[in-house]
């Protein structure tokens, strides 16, 4: 880099952006906005702080240094950061023709309440595109009950070239829709929460064979679906046999975390969201059949995301920090028909607040690659969102100790 690139270098710039800080005695700069992470040897470390004090003059760099500037340049540390949604759950519609325990997306009268028309889902989606949009989640209620459900997809993959459009389906309606859906679909997941017709716990006992049925009938058209399985107290002992099934039928699959505010959902008094050692005996089961790259996983982060680069969308419009709190009103930031989403990013206490703002977590040396993990989690289970989720915790610090370990050795 030349002398005239770096007076071009705003070093206010890399203390907003960057995050110091070392796990097991080996220090790192992380970029908080692209999850960049760089390492840092002792010497690296010290010039690093030096410039963040402004105690070093930029103009005066050894070989080594220069060579770590570019490489921060490269990540982006010294660059504006603009908000953007990488992610977005847009619910077209509340009306379901199921009633599933712990649905995220339950609320009263929802079979009464009117869709958006097509037109003002269209400018929901221009909204989102024109904030970033990569990757959007269409879901309901059951988003295939709106009759406009293939326009909207088509909207979404053609017109707009959302980069990744899925939807999230029960798996229960006409085998047409799903057809003509997954033409312009990247993936159509269907969620159970069980591996045969009598154990079902959170939805209908006849759903299992109507998801098997439409799964199987959908290969004779190469329509592939992913599986959710829903994990709770009563199925999360069955990852062998959620395992058998999907093997069975030859289709992807992702477990889901039941988490939810049990005392308010649907009037019931179930208690079914795992706790730390059953989160800890299913991770276990799991471990056999993982093939995640964890290191893809390792990135700089001081919060979950939500209301940053992830909000929800709900059928009226309103947006949420994420489909965890659609509904939530105390968690409301705006709408998205009337409001630009770039201004109302960052606009609820959960997208403000940050790891270092979460008791415990503030204090853990792996806060800026944890994130603090879910912020609704946490709200479910003490109703405070800067209350921590603990149970993840030994297994998280492990893992990401164990990335660390593999990377410099």
């Amino acid at each position: 880099m030349e002398n005239k690139e770096r007076e071009n270098l705003d070093v206010d710039k890399l203390i907003t952006n960057s995050r110091i800080f070392d796990i097991d005695g080996v220090n790192m700069i992380g970029n908080i906005h692209n999850g960049s992470i760089i390492g840092l040897d002792l010497k690296s470390k010290i010039f690093i702080e030096k410039l963040i004090s402004k105690e070093f003059n930029i103009d005066n760099l050894i070989t080594e240094q220069k060579d770590l500037i570019n490489e921060l340049v490269k990540c982006s540390f010294f660059e504006d950061f603009r908000p953007s949604i990488d992610r977005s759950y847009i619910h077209i519609t509340s009306h379901c023709n199921l009633d599933c325990y712990g649905c995220y997306s339950y609320e009263n009268k929802r079979n009464l309440k009117p869709d958006l028309s097509f037109s003002e889902i269209k400018v929901i989606l221009q909204n989102l595109k024109k904030s970033g949009l990569k990757h959007l989640v269409i879901s309901g209620g059951e988003p295939f009950i709106n009759k406009d459900i293939i326009e909207i997809i088509k909207y979404a993959k053609n017109d707009l070239e959302i980069e990744l459009v899925d939807c999230i389906s029960n798996g229960t309606v006409e085998l047409e829709k799903y057809i003509e859906a997954s033409k312009y679909l990247d993936t159509l997941f269907f969620s159970l929460d069980t591996y045969n017709e009598n154990e079902s716990t959170l939805r209908p006992k006849n759903v299992f064979n109507l998801v098997l049925n439409k799964t199987n009938q959908l290969k004779d058209y190469d329509v592939e679906v992913n599986l959710i399985f829903t994990i709770h107290k009563n199925n999360y002992m069955c990852v062998n046999n959620f395992e058998e099934l999907v093997n069975s039928l030859d289709v992807a699959h992702n477990y889901s975390i039941l988490t939810v505010k049990e005392k308010d959902c649907c009037n019931s008094n179930k208690h079914l969201m795992l706790n730390k050692k059953e989160l800890a005996e299913f991770e276990n089961l799991c471990k056999p059949y993982s093939n995640v790259d964890y290191l893809d996983k390792f990135k700089c982060r001081i919060s979950c995301g939500a209301g940053k680069s992830l909000v929800s969308i709900a059928s009226n419009g309103d947006v949420y920090p994420c489909h965890m709190y659609t509904y939530e009103n105390d968690f409301l930031m705006g709408n998205a028909i009337k409001d630009d989403i770039r201004d109302i990013l960052n606009n609820s206490i959960i997208s403000k607040t940050n790891v270092d703002d979460i008791k415990i977590c503030n204090k853990c040396e792996i806060k800026y690659i944890c994130g603090g993990a879910c912020r609704y989690a946490g709200y479910c289970i003490t109703g405070d969102v800067l209350s921590p989720d603990t149970r993840y915790c030994s297994q998280r610090i492990s893992g990401i100790k164990n990335i660390i370990k593999d990377l410099t050795t």
